[in-house]
């Protein structure tokens, strides 16, 4: 499989734009492209050192350690994913232009560096003790889920989703639809999904695989719990 394509990214949480956080941010990128492409056990701090052009001290002056470096990339990464979705799915438009903002915010944060999704999928499925346990980010996806989950659960209570599913198997199936494409482009070496994917997934989630149309089950669903056939996951009895 070829590498990824990498795009800079800015992974500063704030605005400042000193030389020393310009610094920082060049050792952050260096360091994704070492992780990347070597993983975390393969990676030296020496070798991160010269892929951003910087001496070990000055290194070691930003981060204290591998470790260090390597959950600043995780929580700048996640932080940013995190403050997208809530944007999106905050605004006062109707559910689907919500979703659909939603899942496209995913699909934007991978294709602005698709070798995010190298390495965390890399670091998700590592051997045991292969990555060290305060590398762990599993406590930041569950962050992220945890925000569209309270989403689709308010969409619930107001009848705009179906209830035979709970709130988090519904944002398992959100995410599920999203991560299956996003992974198979790294699985098959394939081109980046189309830009009107996120449309096509949202209405796939919310009017089911059926024949009918899913933006006519929207409709349906959104004339109240008792309308007939809602989204296309209506209740069974």
């Amino acid at each position: 499989m070829a590498f990824l394509t990498y795009r800079s990214v800015n992974f500063s949480m704030g605005t400042d734009r000193t030389d020393g956080e310009r610094t920082r941010q060049r050792i952050l990128r260096a360091a994704l492209r070492c992780f990347a492409e070597r993983g975390y056990a393969g990676t030296a701090m020496g070798d991160i050192a010269r892929a951003a052009r910087v001496s070990k001290p000055a290194l070691y002056y930003h981060f204290r350690d591998k470790a260090a470096l390597f959950r600043a990339l995780l929580t700048g990464a996640h932080e940013l994913r995190r403050r997208r979705l809530e944007e999106a799915l905050a605004s006062a438009a109707d559910l689907r232009t919500r979703l659909v903002a939603a899942m496209r915010t995913w699909f934007d944060s991978f294709e602005e560096n698709r070798q995010w999704l190298q390495l965390g999928m890399a670091t998700t499925f590592a051997a045991p003790g292969e990555v060290p346990a305060e590398c762990d980010g599993r406590h930041l996806c569950r962050r992220n889920f945890e925000v569209v989950c309270a989403a689709l659960a308010e969409a619930q209570r107001r009848g705009e989703l179906t209830k035979a599913l709970s709130a988090r198997e519904l944002t398992h199936a959100f995410f599920g639809l999203a991560h299956t494409f996003l992974a198979a482009s790294l699985i098959f070496d394939e081109e980046p999904p189309g830009a009107d994917l996120p449309e096509r997934l949202v209405d796939l989630f919310l009017g089911g695989a059926g024949v009918r149309s899913p933006r006519r089950a929207v409709a349906a669903g959104s004339r109240g719990p008792g309308a007939g056939t809602g989204n296309g996951l209506e209740q069974r009895s």
